[in-house]
């Protein structure tokens, strides 16, 4: 299964002609932080590529062996299945973290989060988001990001709701059994040091990478404080 164009990643051509690979934005920025954010970024886009060139052959395989096999090929089955969940997730992983994803319509953004494990215990409702003919790169990677926190965020599953829009700032709520936000998340998000402290952990490595993240993007993710005691805080994306 080939990565599809709905990704949005930018790219280019090796001056010989060879395989693409995929373009990353500059930060435009000398700060050491998010200098080596963007080498990390080099790093994941192309473990992603050259897994996701390998992942593909293979389970293009093992569809034409499962056409082949017909009735008997249960476990063919459930090997191209398996082989269709790490392409997904590699596809998530090279949008979230890889540093090359464009515009982006929000359809096209919650079809990558079919990369996530638990992506059948989870509703993502989108109905109440005044939706643009795309998100803006660095809003649709920092949301991107937030999604698999909010997933995360529902030990048991239950819906991640969106709403707003980009030029207001688009809302994001959890709610399901045991819905809770990471604890160190209102930190991570307003001091610098203290996410990049938290990143030792590789537990917690999606909350505070999306905190630096937002920085380099130029976007603020803030937690909406002071609503009703039983309410998950909403959080807020919005530009700067």
């Amino acid at each position: 299964m080939g990565e599809g164009a709905a990704l949005h990643i930018e790219e280019e051509l090796t001056p010989t002609g060879g395989p693409a690979h995929p373009a990353l934005r500059p930060l435009r920025t000398t700060d050491p932080i998010l200098e080596s954010l963007q080498f990390a970024e080099s790093l994941v886009t192309r473990l992603c590529h050259d897994l996701s060139g390998a992942m593909s052959t293979m389970a293009n395989a093992l569809d034409m062996a499962l056409e082949e096999a017909g009735a008997d090929g249960e476990a063919l089955s459930i090997a191209a299945e398996g082989g269709q969940a790490v392409n997904a997730r590699l596809r998530l992983l090279r949008a979230a973290w890889g540093g090359g994803l464009g515009a982006t319509p929000l359809p096209d953004l919650i079809g990558l989060m079919d990369g996530l494990p638990t992506r059948r215990r989870l509703q993502i409702d989108t109905d109440l988001v005044t939706e643009a003919a795309a998100l803006p790169a660095g809003t649709a990677r920092v949301l991107l990001n937030v999604l698999i926190i909010a997933a995360e965020s529902l030990p048991h599953g239950g819906i991640i709701t969106l709403s707003g829009s980009v030029d207001e700032g688009l809302v994001v709520i959890i709610s399901g059994r045991g819905a809770a936000w990471p604890t160190g998340l209102p930190n991570w998000l307003t001091s610098r040091s203290a996410a990049l402290a938290a990143m030792d952990d590789p537990r917690q490595l999606v909350g505070p990478l999306t905190a630096v993240l937002a920085e380099a993007e130029g976007v603020r993710v803030s937690l909406l404080m002071g609503g009703p005691p039983d309410m998950v805080a909403p959080l807020l994306i919005a530009g700067r």
